[in-house]
């Protein structure tokens, strides 16, 4: 961080001679600007186009975006998130919608800033009316407020806002949001998953379970399936909300789906799903296997080779396969002895699983000369065995 953004921030934030060296201030601001009482005030009080530039950072990749053309794409979509919560499109039922941005619009008149209390209230005013979270941020949009944040110089004040927050900082040509700020900003916001990946999840329902989420939300449940999903989309309508409406037979086969465990209670199937498209992971490429490595280069005939471990006793080739890793050690010496010819391991490699003692019986049993490093021993027995079989002594 430059220090001129360092002294900013501070003087935003610390009392004056709070902290002097610019590691002290450092430590201080970092306690300020991570608390979740700091962030949730800040974010609760950002007006548009400040909810749009959130939700756009916080879905973005690495969480930044490019500071080139923002100002238009942002106000631009702001100003289209505005038009249809006017015509309706957005937050169109009645059911305490009204009332409730008549509240917040006298405190946002009274004071732009909404104090505690006010925020306390507005709270307790949302769940008596069944307000979303997000559709607090949202009926900000709707043209009574306007007058509040609808000005030229809108898009500047929402950046500075968010700057002088800690919220937001310029890299380079990006602008960035704190990884570690994602989560709380999310429930801040009450954006569980960004609408791409809402509409993923939601592309999984049936029908049926659409047109039943639509109308828990008090929704117009008319149109195809992929006009419902666009509605719930379009209207915010969170996953856990949706999911929850659904049966737990089609929530385990939806884990299924997606490879993920079908066990639990419905709410902890609902936390797995919803985790797993808010975080992408439906869209990220499966981890492939490495290719396996070569198979190493034998000097032993196919017979040389079944004749050389065919003298090996049982025990001696299942702990042969046990080193190597194999998935089977157990069966006939003929079944063993195949395992180790379809393995991709040398004849050497193989043998020096073994440990001395192993070795040397073999070496006793072919009338060899026991004794010497693990590897003497195996290249005696190859040189053996790389003679015509007919060649070797009687054991």
């Amino acid at each position: 961080m430059d220090q001129d953004t360092l002294d900013r921030l501070a003087h935003h934030h610390l009392e004056v001679g709070e902290a002097e060296s610019r590691t002290a201030v450092c430590v201080n601001l970092e306690s300020v600007l991570r608390s979740p009482k700091h962030v949730r005030e800040t974010i609760y009080n950002l007006q548009p186009p400040s909810f749009r530039m959130l939700e756009r950072m916080i879905d973005a990749e690495g969480y930044a975006l490019p500071l080139d053309s923002l100002k238009e794409s942002v106000i631009a979509e702001t100003l289209d998130l505005a038009r249809r919560v006017g015509s309706g499109q957005i937050l169109g039922r009645d059911n305490g919608l009204v009332v409730y941005r008549r509240v917040l619009l006298e405190a946002r008149r009274n004071e732009l800033e909404l104090d505690a209390s006010e925020a306390a209230l507005l709270g307790v005013l949302r769940r008596e009316l069944k307000i979303r979270q997000v559709e607090h941020f949202l009926i900000e949009h709707h043209e009574d407020f306007h007058p509040l944040w609808n000005a030229d110089h809108a898009f500047i004040g929402a950046l500075n806002g968010l700057r002088s927050s800690g919220l937001a900082y310029i890299s380079g040509s990006l602008l960035r949001f704190p990884e570690d700020l994602v989560p709380l900003a999310r429930q801040v916001l009450g954006l569980e998953a960004g609408a791409a990946a809402r509409k993923r999840l939601f592309e999984r329902l049936t029908g049926a379970d659409a047109s039943g989420a639509l109308e828990a939300a008090s929704l117009r449940t008319s149109g195809t399936k992929e006009e419902k999903i666009q509605r719930l989309v379009d209207n915010y309508v969170q996953p856990t909300e949706v999911l929850t409406l659904v049966p737990l037979a089609t929530l385990r086969e939806m884990c299924r789906e997606v490879e993920l465990a079908t066990g639990g209670s419905k709410d902890e199937l609902v936390t797995r799903l919803v985790r797993f498209f808010a975080l992408g992971y439906d869209i990220r490429p499966k981890p492939t296997d490495p290719p396996p490595p070569p198979p190493e280069p034998r000097h032993l005939s196919p017979p040389s080779f079944e004749a050389l471990f065919a003298s090996f006793r049982g025990q001696d080739l299942s702990d042969i396969l046990s080193g190597i890793g194999a998935s089977r050690m157990t069966g006939s010496k003929e079944q063993l002895v195949q395992l180790l010819q379809e393995s991709r391991f040398s004849e050497a490699s193989l043998m020096m699983e073994l440990d001395s003692k192993q070795l040397d019986a073999a070496l006793v049993k072919h009338r060899l000369r026991a004794g010497g490093s693990k590897r003497e021993k195996t290249q005696r027995l190859l040189e053996l065995f790389s003679r015509p079989l007919a060649d070797h002594p009687n054991e």
